[in-house]
């Protein structure tokens, strides 16, 4: 148990480290995922609790297996008593954060419309509460949940813009900034300035029967937005000319963005 708990607790550690970090990034670019902060201290703040009762528990139950005497046993049982109320209270704060954790992963797949992370979060989620009952089969499914959240999370990253535009914002609450690109894939990147936390319904290009629901992330945050639009078709429109894409968004509202295409 030793070795085990020498082995996992440091990669546990940089698990909640790495967790805790990219949640708080994620809230700091206005994304409603605070709740993944918050279960990921609660998340903590029970493990802690249960490894703590475990600590207290170990030494008596491996005296107990090498010893009969009444007072190693008194002593024992005194202490497991105590430690099973510890391990109780951490248990149960641990699956409060976990719970919370996992619906945040859920709500991370929503905004950015990746399927993987939205169903691997609710596949984790099954697996933890399975866990409990059905420890094996709970911890197999826990651990599909996490594999597919884990590759979601790659094609959410790739589509992370690296920086903020060094760009004013227009003047407008809802606007676009700067002009955005069409390729010939199929692909539109565009940015845009919000001070609403608004849907993105789907986005067509005027004059065309192109249209799509398929825009990553679909919801508008506070600040600036770099946001990517599949077509999923091939362009054979004019270098360097211009068009023109409508949002519908979520509140009714139509936004027109201009885009270059280039491809």
């Amino acid at each position: 148990m030793v070795v085990g708990l020498a082995i996992t607790i440091p990669f546990l550690i940089l698990t909640y480290i790495n967790m805790r970090k990219g949640f708080e990034a994620l809230v700091s670019i206005g994304r409603d995922l605070k709740y993944g902060v918050n279960g990921i201290i609660l998340a903590v703040i029970g493990t802690v609790l249960v490894l703590i009762a475990l600590v207290f528990t170990a030494p008596f139950i491996f005296s107990l297996l090498i010893s009969s005497t009444s007072s190693v046993s008194s002593l024992a049982s005194s202490s497991v008593v105590g430690a099973s109320i510890i391990s109780i209270i951490g248990g149960l704060i641990g699956l409060i954060g976990y719970v919370l954790l996992f619906i945040a992963f859920m709500k991370t797949g929503e905004i950015y419309n990746e399927k993987d992370v939205k169903d691997g979060g609710l596949v984790a989620l099954i697996g933890y509460i399975l866990s409990i009952i059905l420890s094996i089969i709970g911890l197999i499914v826990l651990l599909i949940g996490f594999y597919m959240i884990y590759a979601g999370l790659e094609k959410v990253i790739e589509n992370l813009p690296k920086q903020q535009p060094n760009l004013p914002p227009p003047s407008t609450p809802l606007g676009q900034v700067g002009i955005g690109k069409l390729y010939s894939n199929g692909m539109a990147e565009v940015t845009i300035y919000s001070q609403y936390q608004l849907g993105i319904l789907s986005a067509t290009i005027l004059g065309t029967n192109y249209s799509t629901n398929n825009i990553t992330p679909n919801q508008l945050s506070l600040g600036y937005n770099a946001i990517k639009i599949d077509f999923k078709a091939s362009f054979t429109f004019v270098s360097g000319n211009i068009y023109v894409i409508q949002l519908t968004l979520s509140n009714g509202q139509t936004l027109n963005i201009s885009v270059v295409y280039q491809p």
